[in-house]
């Protein structure tokens, strides 16, 4: 989607309570489709959730993404910290924060051969 018809969309948060954005937001990541372990060199799995984002119009970006590592420094999960912005019903900025998380689920030598995903709007 272009710049200019993400600027026109509506954003389908806007109006919202916290609690019924955050509810949005879970029933917008693809939950079905996300379940189980992956094996893949590009994030399948967590781009199918931005992908999602992105059909359904919200104004979300990754603020941080980040490796946790084992005592050996060898790479254990990875960490996507998301934000999703809204107006509430009061027409005042609002922020929800929340992480894709990627755990290995691999071997014991490469972890990350193998990995499933957690996001959830808290």
């Amino acid at each position: 989607m272009n710049w200019f018809k993400k600027a026109q969309q509506k954003n389908i948060l806007d109006g919202l309570s916290p609690s019924q954005a955050k509810k949005m937001i879970n029933r917008i990541i693809p939950h079905d489709k996300i379940r189980g372990t992956f094996s893949d060199d590009y994030w399948l799995a967590p781009n199918l959730i931005f992908t999602a984002f992105n059909t359904a119009g919200l104004d979300w970006s990754i603020i941080s993404a980040d490796y946790k590592n084992d005592f050996a420094g060898n790479p254990i999960q990875k960490r996507w910290e998301i934000s999703v912005k809204y107006l509430t019903k009061s027409g005042e900025a609002s922020e929800i924060l929340f992480p894709v998380i990627a755990s290995g689920a691999g071997t014991v030598e490469n972890p990350m051969s193998q990995y499933d995903v957690i996001a959830y709007a808290l």
